[in-house]
């Protein structure tokens, strides 16, 4: 049985909600002032919250702020009851995160079939989460222990390989099995560190205070930054002659240390999902206070299900190429971005390309809505 929430400061109108979902089948909960609503959210996690806006001590406005900012309360459906004009009190309510609204006065068949449709969203959406992690979970099983055991069997067999006959090789070998066994080190390397960023920002989404140091960092160049990360990408992969940068500059609310991972990442997938001799262009330049980073690759491609599926640990096409990962580079990217109140789309086609853009908030534009200036951030392996 759905338990429903009803905050109201008024007797006969809480009354009157709470007898119309009682005769509905669903078990109801009552509060009277904003304070207590707040607790019992928190106490018996209701399955939807109907909230009047105008109450005393602590308004509808004021509950749902604290809502949303408690981990445990932050997905509840919130149905706010307002007597404001239609258009302001549904603006002003969806602005602040409520899922719906119910303009006063309203009738029961309006009651019933809001608190309904926030039910049945709830859980199609809380259905479509449960499917994501089962695939999250079963890529785990799958691709992390066949990413670390590649690396690894390459370094061990690398390293017997020069321990037992070592002393009977060319030099020119042992220089190719060294390589071989740093290679597969550095890819090893890899996953660990990404691993390691990926959890750190799951984790930091739900620390506002650090996310807010984040956004006090910049970068004056990052153009440099692009052009540096490019260029070394293009040497070790002996790709120089492929590689087109047009690069434009505006200084950005981003540290560099992060836009060099953004870049990084994105550069590492254009390479590794095409061909020698196929184009990789590497755009940035400033737009309506936006920085926009564009790279666009000829390589493979994706179809319309890999896009809506990029996520962490999906690896897309892994039968059909030599390439592997986790997949982990493009949630790194994702997460980065929306950090940092940016946006991130990627485009693509099948044996056409893909083409990736990230959206970075100028600094000037950041400073102005924030009013801060650029402070400490501490580092990926500094307890992000």
């Amino acid at each position: 049985m759905p338990k429903i929430l009803v905050i109201e400061d008024d007797d006969l109108f809480r009354d009157m909600i709470t007898m119309a979902l009682c005769e509905a089948g669903f078990e109801t909960l009552e509060a009277v002032h904003g304070r207590d609503g707040l607790a019992l959210a928190r106490e018996h996690r209701p399955d939807v919250i109907i909230s009047d806006v105008q109450m005393q001590e602590m308004d509808g406005y004021a509950v749902l702020a604290a809502l949303r900012e408690d981990p445990e309360t932050a997905t509840i459906p919130i149905i706010l009851m307002t007597g404001m004009p239609d258009d302001e009190g549904m603006r002003e309510g969806m602005n602040r995160g409520a899922d719906d609204y119910l303009p006063k006065p309203f009738n029961i068949t309006d009651l019933l079939a809001t608190v309904n449709a926030r039910l049945q969203k709830h859980t199609v959406m809380r259905q479509q989460a449960e499917e994501k992690m089962e695939a999250l979970r079963a890529n785990i099983s799958m691709a992390l222990p066949h990413e670390v055991r590649t690396p690894l069997s390459s370094i061990i067999s690398g390293a017997e390989m020069i321990m037992n006959y070592g002393e009977g090789m060319e030099f020119e070998e042992i220089q190719e099995l060294s390589s071989l066994i740093y290679r597969a080190g550095e890819r090893l390397s890899r996953l660990v560190e990404n691993f390691l960023i990926f959890a750190q920002l799951e984790m930091l989404e739900r620390d506002a205070e650090t996310v807010a140091l984040l956004k006090q960092e910049y970068s004056y160049n990052p153009q440099a930054v692009l052009r540096r990360v490019a260029e070394r990408k293009a040497r070790e992969k002996n790709r120089e002659d492929d590689l087109t940068l047009l690069l434009g500059n505006l200084p950005i609310s981003i540290s560099e240390r992060y836009l060099e991972k953004i870049a990084d990442e994105l550069l590492d997938n254009a390479f590794k999902y095409s061909e020698p001799g196929a184009a990789i262009r590497v755009e940035a330049h400033a737009i309506h206070g936006e920085y926009l980073i564009r790279i666009h690759d000829e390589g493979y491609g994706m179809n319309a299900q890999q896009l809506e599926s990029i996520g962490a640990y999906m690896q897309f096409e892994r039968k059909l190429h030599e390439q592997q990962g986790t997949g982990l580079g493009l949630q790194i990217v994702r997460q980065l971005t929306d950090l940092h109140d940016g946006r991130f789309r990627i485009t693509s086609e099948l044996k056409a390309g893909t083409t990736v853009e990230v959206y970075l908030k100028g600094w000037e534009w950041a400073r102005a809505v924030t009013g801060s200036h650029a402070g400490a951030t501490p580092g990926f392996g500094e307890g992000v």
